[in-house]
């Protein structure tokens, strides 16, 4: 009986993982799909959003996987996961006809917080939520800690393609200048040649 019960528990615990990523998968989906990376060929006149997101299905990568690297992760992102896209590297599965729309970078990545199930696009998006990042783990770590310690403690982890001092400079920088900052770059927006 004992065995039955810690097979169940296990069970439960596996069920909710995949549920989890699940969620991530349709968040990032949702999020490429209405910032115009993924997009339907027209056959009628006006293209169905819900119907492309159900019809496709993408391959994303989990920045930091293994169990041992999480432990170096700051006590207040525990409950975060950082997710990528990367056009050409992911896959992407479909029976309709669509086309990726990214020129001026290939990369999109996304945190997404596990307790309270919000997501920040930090890199490649129309909009970047860092502001918003930031404020959320102030808001909700119980010891006060400054937005530079926590800038300094991500950057610390190193992770491929996503500078938070870049991000911390553009935030505090005047908007108009904001997109001149590499890390910043919209994956949708036209290349410039000079």
């Amino acid at each position: 009986m004992k065995n039955s019960a810690k097979y169940l528990l296990i069970f439960i615990l596996c069920s909710y993982n995949v549920y989890s990523q699940n969620d991530i998968n349709n968040v990032f989906k949702t999020m490429l799909i209405l910032d115009g990376c993924i997009k339907q060929e027209i056959k009628k006149q006006e293209s169905d959003i819900s119907l492309l997101n159900k019809n496709i299905q993408i391959e994303i990568d989990e920045l930091i996987s293994k169990r041992i690297e999480k432990i170096f992760y700051p006590y207040y992102f525990e409950d975060y996961q950082i997710f990528s896209f990367t056009v050409g590297k992911n896959k992407i599965i479909s029976n309709d006809t669509f086309y990726l729309n990214s020129s001026s970078c290939k990369t999109y990545i996304l945190i997404f917080n596990i307790k309270n199930k919000r997501y920040y696009r930090v890199k490649g998006f129309n909009a970047n939520d860092f502001n918003h990042l930031l404020a959320d783990i102030i808001n909700s770590n119980r010891i006060e800690i400054s937005e530079r310690e926590i800038v300094q403690d991500l950057d610390d982890l190193k992770l491929d393609g996503l500078d938070f001092q870049c991000l911390y400079k553009a935030l505090k920088d005047s908007p108009k200048k904001r997109m001149e900052y590499p890390c910043m770059a919209i994956c949708t927006a036209p290349s410039v040649i000079k």
